[in-house]
C-alpha cells in the first residue's frame, strides 16, 4: 500500500479510479529522478554473481604450536595434501590442498580428528564490498539501512529458481499491445505470468504500481542505469489481481492458486482490505503449499485497523514500515499482527526520502524513477531479503526462511516481539549466512550397530543396522540421505536413510539405515547426504570397510 499524501501531483490520478486510489493510496509525492532515454544508451554490464563462500580445493589448518613446520609438511602429504600458505603471525596456521577425489568437507573432517591440530575449517573468502554501477543508487538510502551490499556479498542477487510473485496491479514487464517494458526491468526474468483481472497472460500494469513493487525487489542491478533492486537475480512472476478500481477478494484468491500451482515460494501483496472467507482461504492454500506469504500491514496509521487484511492473518507476515530515521512511519499501521518492518520512506520530509524505483505515473510508456512511499514500497524489500535468503540454500523451506528473518532483525522497540515495531527493522546483511559445509560423524564405534551381531563373524542373512550422526551448523536438513553398500568392489545395495528422534540438525542428527547382507563376500559402506550447497562429506562418505561375511 502506498501512503496517502494530498500533494498538487494528486490531480494526475483523477484517471485511474477512485476505488483503487482508495485501496492502494496511490496520491503521493512522486518524483521524477532522471530520464530514462539519457542512460539507456550506457549499454548493458553483467550483473553481479553469487561468489563462493571459501576455496573448494583448500582448507584451513591451525595445528598446535608445538607441532613444528618439518611435522606440518609430513601431515599435509600424508593427507594427500601440501603446505601452499604459511601464515607468518600465527603460529602452526597453514593453507593445504585437496588431493583429487576429495573435497573440503572430507579433508576439514580428516585434519580435525587428529590430535596435533587445534582446529580445521574451509579456506573462506572475502570480497571487496559491492557498489553497484546503477548511476541513482547512492540516493537509494534504503538499501544500505537495511545492510543490502552486505548480502550482497555472500549471495549476489538471488537465484534465478527462486520465483517470487508479485501480485498486484500488474508489471510493465513487456512490449505489448500499447504497453512497454520498463527499462530498469528490462532484461529481469519473468516467468507464468497471468491476469487475474482480464483472464488473459498479459498481466501489463496500468497503475505503475506493481512496477514500482517490482523494482524493489528484482530492479536490474550492475546495469549502469537508473537504481538497483535486493535480489535482482531472481525471477518475478507477475500477476494482476488489481484493476485502474481495484480487484475484488476471488481475483486476489485466483491470483494466489496461480501463483501457488505455478512454482512461486514467495507472494508479495503491496495491498489489502477488508477481511472474508475467500482471501482468508487463498492465503492458507498458499501457506499450507509452503509459501511464504508476504503482505503489507497498511497505511490507515492505526492499530490492527479493519482493512489490515492480509496481512493480519497468522498465515502472513505483515510488514510495517519506517523512514530514513528507523522510526515508525506515521502512516504506518501497527499490532500484534505485524511480524517486522521495512524501508517504506516518508515524503512529508522531502521527496528525497522516499523509496525510488522505475516506473510510471500517468501512461504505460513514459518511465522515469519516482519517489513513493507506504507499506507497500517496505514490503517488497522483506521480500526480496526472503528471496536472497532462499537463494542461498542454508533456509529453503517457508518457515525457515521466516525465522531467519525474524531472528536477525534489529529490535527497535520494546525487547524481543512488540506490537509496533514487530521483531525489528529487517537486516539483509545479517540474515544471509555464509554457505558452510555440512559435517558428518559416527555414532558409536566403528560407527555403525548391528542388533547385536558381530559384523566380523556374522553369517549370511544377518541384519546390519548403520547409524551416522549429520550436523548441519545453521539446522537444514539434507534433502536426500542414503545407506550405499558395496559388496567385493561393486554396488550391492542402496537404502533411504530415516532420522531417529531426539536429535537436532545443529547439535546432530542420528539417521539409520537397515540392509540384510545375504551373500558371502567383503562389503565396504558409506553414507551420502546431499545438502543445497552439495555433498556433506567426512566419514562416512567415503567407503569404509565393513563386515567379511562367510557362509
Amino acid at each position: 500500500m502506498i501512503a496517502h499524501q494530498a500533494v498538487s501531483r494528486s490531480a494526475r490520478l483523477v484517471g485511474v479510479g477512485l476505488a483503487l486510489a482508495a485501496l492502494l493510496c496511490l496520491a503521493t509525492n512522486a518524483l521524477a529522478w532522471v530520464d530514462p532515454s539519457l542512460t539507456s544508451a550506457l549499454g548493458l554490464q553483467a550483473a553481479a554473481q553469487a561468489r563462493p563462500a571459501y576455496d573448494p580445493g583448500t582448507v584451513t589448518v591451525k595445528f598446535r604450536d608445538s607441532v613444528g613446520r618439518a611435522r606440518i609438511d609430513e601431515v599435509a602429504a600424508s593427507l594427500g595434501g601440501k603446505v601452499t600458505y604459511v601464515s607468518e603471525f600465527t603460529r602452526g596456521l597453514r593453507v593445504i590442498s585437496i588431493p583429487a577425489g576429495r573435497d573440503v568437507g572430507q579433508m576439514v573432517n580428516s585434519y580435525r580428528r587428529r590430535a596435533d591440530v587445534q582446529y580445521a575449517e574451509p579456506t573462506y573468502l572475502d570480497y571487496p564490498a559491492m557498489t553497484p554501477n546503477d548511476p541513482m543508487y547512492s540516493q537509494q538510502w534504503n538499501f544500505p539501512l537495511i545492510h543490502v551490499p552486505r548480502a550482497w556479498n555472500k549471495v549476489g542477487g538471488g537465484s534465478s529458481s527462486i520465483v517470487v510473485c508479485v501480485l498486484d496491479t500488474g508489471v510493465a514487464f513487456e512490449d505489448y499491445s500499447g504497453f512497454l517494458v520498463a527499462p530498469d526491468l528490462d532484461g529481469a526474468t519473468f516467468v507464468s505470468p497471468k491476469d487475474a483481472v482480464d483472464g488473459d497472460t498479459h498481466p501489463n500494469d496500468e497503475v505503475g504500481h506493481g512496477t514500482h513493487v517490482t523494482g524493489t525487489i528484482a530492479q536490474r542491478t550492475n546495469n549502469a542505469l537508473g537504481v538497483a533492486g535486493v535480489a535482482f537475480n531472481v525471477s518475478i512472476m507477475p500477476v494482476r489481481s488489481l484493476g485502474p478500481d481495484g480487484g475484488s477478494h476471488p481475483q486476489m484468491s485466483d491470483g494466489v492458486h496461480w501463483a501457488t500451482d505455478h512454482g512461486a515460494k514467495i507472494i508479495n501483496y503491496s495491498a489489502g482490505g477488508s477481511d472474508s472467507r475467500t482471501k482468508h482461504n487463498a492465503v492458507i492454500y498458499a501457506y499450507d503449499n509452503g509459501v511464504l506469504f508476504i503482505a503489507a500491514y497498511g497505511n490507515d496509521g492505526a492499530e490492527n485497523p479493519p482493512t489490515g487484511y492480509p496481512g493480519q492473518y497468522p498465515e502472513c507476515l505483515g510488514v510495517g514500515a519506517v523512514d530514513r530515521n528507523k522510526a515508525l512511519a506515521y502512516y504506518s499501521n501497527w499490532g500484534d499482527g505485524v511480524d517486522v518492518v521495512a524501508p517504506g520512506g516518508d515524503t512529508s520530509g522531502g521527496e528525497a526520502n522516499g523509496i525510488i524505483q522505475n516506473t510510471f505515473e500517468a501512461s504505460p510508456t513514459d518511465f522515469g524513477y519516482f519517489g513513493w512511499m507506504g507499506t507497500s514500497m517496505a514490503t517488497p524489500h522483506v521480500s526480496g531479503l526472503a528471496a536472497l535468503i532462499w537463494s542461498q540454500n542454508n533456509f529453503h523451506t517457508r518457515q525457515g526462511v521466516f525465522d531467519r528473518l525474524t531472528s536477525t532483525c534489529e529490535d527497535l522497540g520494546d525487547p524481543g516481539y512488540d506490537t509496533t515495531f514487530g521483531w525489528g527493522l529487517i537486516q539483509a546483511g545479517h540474515a544471509v549466512p555464509p554457505p558452510r559445509p555440512p559435517t558428518l560423524s559416527w555414532v558409536g564405534n566403528p560407527g555403525y550397530l548391528t542388533d547385536g551381531v558381530n559384523p566380523n563373524a556374522g553369517p549370511v542373512g544377518t541384519t546390519f543396522v548403520f547409524r551416522v550422526k549429520y550436523q548441519d551448523s545453521f539446522g537444514v536438513p539434507p534433502n536426500f540421505a542414503r545407506l550405499q553398500v558395496n559388496r567385493d568392489g561393486a554396488l550391492f545395495g542402496s537404502v533411504a536413510l530415516t532420522p531417529l528422534p531426539g536429535g537436532d540438525l545443529t547439535t546432530g542428527m542420528i539417521y539409520r539405515g537397515k540392509l540384510v547382507i545375504n551373500q558371502t563376500g567383503s562389503y565396504q559402506y558409506r553414507f551420502r547426504f546431499e545438502h543445497g550447497t552439495g555433498w556433506a562429506t567426512g566419514p562416512p562418505a567415503a567407503w569404509t570397510a565393513g563386515p567379511t561375511i562367510t557362509p
